[in-house]
């Protein structure tokens, strides 16, 4: 059985994945392997070809090169390079509305320091983000900075479409795929954008601290955030004469000219590795065809609840509520752990919930339709 990957007790059912993805079970062993190592600091980490297994494992689910893939702490880390390589002088810098500081606030900076107005694109009353989104496309637009779907409700955007349009004005695109890597399929060699940034601790199921940034081709000569010298091609005996040390000055290829310092890890490398293995092994497919018709038989079941993003449901499901206290109070009597963002309660379950998982949430969905109904 699928919940026999992850350590979860019976009375608990876990739909919290948009928060924070479960490690697999087999993460504890990889995690216990990387700490031995860590405790031998005489011996070969082996870190520097776990990041080339994870570049590889990443790249392959993205459908790009492992060339392109750098490993770094946080989306937001991804996103202030993308705000600092990019850094338009002019036009307007498109994002949704409500989505998730990481993904706003380096451009709200770049508002602040260089004039280039970001715009916050209002949700539209229909639902329809990628209509919204092509709506407010024109040739004075620089930078689209979007996720495949809406951080609080799991609303989808047609990423491909928009990334052709996009090109047809000239304007870069950054995608955040935080909310969608692992649980939607996510072609970049079809959407071609310019940066990705993805955390890997929510679908890809690894831990804090490890996220992934893919920077296209034409834009891999760029500099790094950060001058570190696992990043830069040293010379023979570059530090034989101590009082004459000669500093690197080249970058390595694009994969680890990006990385951030810090991030070779054994420890979080491993359990990276493993998490994306584990959804590698099941298929991105799979999880969002299955999450997708569990939803859609929720909404079913509870044709009085207004859930956000009804009529194409994907692997996160909400619904607007009002009574905070009373929600979290029937959450807690009921054994389901989600997640309350703002007035909004978000679903986001995996292919471990059972059907003992799905009967408590039944029951959480019947007490909040008694209340608001």
């Amino acid at each position: 059985m699928m919940r026999d990957l992850i350590s979860v007790p019976e009375s608990l059912a876990y739909y919290d994945c948009a928060h924070m993805g479960l490690v697999p079970k087999t993460a504890f062993d990889a995690a216990a392997a990387g700490m031995a190592v860590r405790g031998r600091p005489w011996l070969n980490s082996g870190a520097d070809a776990l990041a080339d297994t994870l570049r590889k494992q990443v790249a392959q689910m993205l459908g790009a090169d492992a060339a392109g893939i750098s490993i770094v702490p946080s989306t937001s880390y991804a996103m202030a390079f993308a705000a600092r390589v990019l850094s338009p002088k002019e036009g307007r810098i498109l994002a949704l509305a409500g989505e998730h500081p990481s993904q706003i606030l380096p451009w709200k900076r770049l508002n602040a320091e260089a004039g280039v107005r970001l715009e916050q694109i209002p949700a539209p009353r229909e639902g329809n983000w990628t209509q919204a989104v092509l709506d407010c496309l024109d040739d004075d637009v620089s930078v689209l900075c979007l996720p495949q779907c809406h951080w609080l409700d799991g609303a989808a955007l047609d990423l491909e479409r928009i990334a052709g349009a996009a090109r047809s004005v000239g304007a870069r695109l950054v995608i955040d795929a935080t909310q969608s890597a692992g649980a939607r399929r996510l072609d970049l060699a079809a959407i071609r954008p310019d940066i990705v940034a993805l955390s890997g601790y929510k679908w890809l199921l690894g831990p804090m601290g490890v996220s992934y940034l893919y920077v296209a081709p034409a834009l891999r000569d760029a500099l790094p955030l950060e001058d570190r010298l696992s990043s830069m091609e040293t010379q023979p005996g570059w530090l034989d004469a101590p009082d004459n040390v000669r500093y690197p000055t080249g970058w390595k290829g694009a994969g680890q000219r990006f990385d951030a310092g810090g991030v070779l890890n054994p420890i979080q490398l491993s359990i990276a590795c493993e998490g994306v293995r584990t959804v590698a092994g099941i298929g991105v497919d799979v999880i969002e065809n299955e999450l997708g018709r569990r939803n859609r038989a929720l909404i079913a079941a509870h044709p009085d609840i207004p859930f956000g993003n009804r009529a194409e449901p994907s692997h996160i499901l909400s619904v607007g509520v009002d009574d905070l206290p009373f929600i979290r109070d029937a959450m807690t009597r009921t054994g389901v752990a989600a997640s309350i963002r703002g007035r909004i309660l978000r679903f986001s379950g995996h292919l471990w919930n059972d059907d003992g998982d799905t009967e408590r949430l039944h029951d959480l969905l019947s007490i909040i339709r008694s209340r608001t109904c």
